[in-house]
């Protein structure tokens, strides 16, 4: 009775094991001039993926703040590589879909989107180009 009890100790241990934590991922972002109308720097915008909290945080440095939305993260099926993150962001009366593309080699696509029609496609424009934060 004591053996059976001892060989059953670690599948119980762990069943109550903490789950893994996934480390967020920091990007930096080089914004598209080409988009902006502006002969003035363009600001830098600087996102923080966690998968752990489904959130991705937006830092712009020139005005110094801060917001937090709730996204969607797709994965490639072989591994846990985010291949593509989503969010909304609601300014006024207006829906703007926000998301970030997995370029490979640390490089993301941060693309813009205005919905249509129900039927219609969501052309996103490409805002710019942002790279990871090597630790």
């Amino acid at each position: 009775m004591t053996s059976i009890a001892l060989r059953s100790l670690p599948i119980f241990m762990l069943a109550l094991s903490p789950p893994v934590l996934v480390k967020p991922i920091e990007l930096k972002c080089v914004l598209n001039p080409d988009q902006f109308d502006t002969d003035l720097p363009l600001s830098v915008h600087r996102f923080t993926l966690d998968r752990d909290e489904s959130s991705v945080t937006l830092r712009i440095k020139s005005i110094e703040s801060s917001e937090t939305f709730t996204s969607f993260y797709e994965t490639k099926p072989s591994s846990s590589a985010i291949t593509l993150v989503s969010w909304l962001a609601m300014p006024g009366e207006v829906i703007n879909l926000f998301r970030l593309v997995n370029l490979g080699d640390q490089t993301w696509s941060y693309e813009l989107g205005f919905p249509g029609d129900l039927g219609e496609l969501i052309q996103m424009a490409r805002w710019g180009t942002c790279t990871e934060q090597l630790p």
